[in-house]
């Protein structure tokens, strides 16, 4: 059944789909247990997922199409409320480790390329815009919208979190940033004050640095970003932990800021104007995130 649907715009699968939310609108969670169960029975989901599970990302771009088009169009997208969502792909997710949840989380909701190819590499090499990862950002707050289900936590969101920004390998820190700005501040704070409190302080002000530049790039309020910052400095419980943490944040500020400034001068192609175009984004959006903090203490 998976393979009788392979283009993008197939209507096949969605019509089936919105025939399957009608038919069981209303049903209660067990019933809708029987339906995942036997539709897994019927097309070999499961062990067509588990196949692909085992495989390098974007190695097998065929298959990764055809089951996302599938639980997209077939479970999840035909779904009229959050809570229905939440049902249909935490069943998706749940028979997998966490890594392989990660795994399966990218494949139906990660970047789709013009070409209709998931960004694997793309995420790794470079800023992606926004757009590339709301549809991600989305599933990822479905998904932490789950707190109060059965074997569902903080940590176990904050995990596959963990595991999606470093597949196939770590991600460009930008993409990092922008997907944790989308997520919104809630889960943003989250995920950073877990780092803090394990003592990963330069992993977190790098990030933090890539987030005060996605807010200047993509037009979010700087104040976002200085709360943010606040929230995270109330995790240390000593006045020394908080200097330190600031001291490592605009150390932070100058390595980002050299980093650019020597890749822009290393040659004259359009990556290197591209680079130093950022640069300039960088140094405005240290002048505004700098001039609102300074503004919140001198209130």
């Amino acid at each position: 059944m998976l393979e009788q649907c392979l283009a993008p715009d197939c209507s096949g699968f969605s019509r089936y789909g919105v025939f399957l939310q009608t038919l069981i609108a209303g049903w209660d969670e067990l019933e809708c247990h029987r339906v995942f169960k036997f539709l897994c029975d019927q097309t070999n989901l499961l062990l067509k997922t588990e196949a692909l599970l085992a495989t390098k990302p974007g190695l097998k771009r065929h298959q990764e199409l055809q089951l996302r088009l599938f639980c997209r169009k077939v479970l999840l997208d035909p779904c009229q409320n959050q809570p229905d969502g939440q049902f249909w792909l935490v069943q998706l997710l749940k028979p997998w480790p966490m890594v392989s949840q990660a795994q399966l989380l990218f494949i139906l909701y990660g970047p789709l390329l013009n070409e209709g190819v998931l960004g694997w590499e793309d995420l790794v090499e470079g800023g992606l815009p926004h757009s590339y990862l709301l549809e991600l950002a989305k599933a990822i707050l479905m998904l932490f919208g789950l707190l109060q289900v059965k074997g569902w936590s903080t940590d176990s969101i904050l995990s596959i979190l963990e595991e999606l920004i470093v597949i196939p390998q770590p991600w460009h820190v930008e993409n990092v940033a922008r997907l944790l700005v989308l997520c919104g501040s809630n889960l943003c704070y989250t995920f950073l004050a877990s780092k803090a409190l394990n003592g990963r302080l330069d992993e977190i002000s790098r990030i933090i640095i890539y987030i005060i530049l996605v807010c200047e790039k993509d037009g979010y309020h700087m104040s976002w970003a200085v709360k943010l910052v606040q929230q995270i400095c109330k995790v240390f419980s000593t006045e020394p932990e908080r200097f330190f943490f600031i001291q490592h944040m605009e150390n932070m500020f100058s390595e980002v800021t050299r980093e650019f400034f020597e890749s822009s001068v290393a040659g004259n192609n359009f990556e290197d104007r591209e680079t130093f175009q950022t640069l300039c984004i960088l140094l405005d959006s240290s002048a505004r995130f700098h001039t609102k903090l300074l503004h919140m203490f001198l209130k």
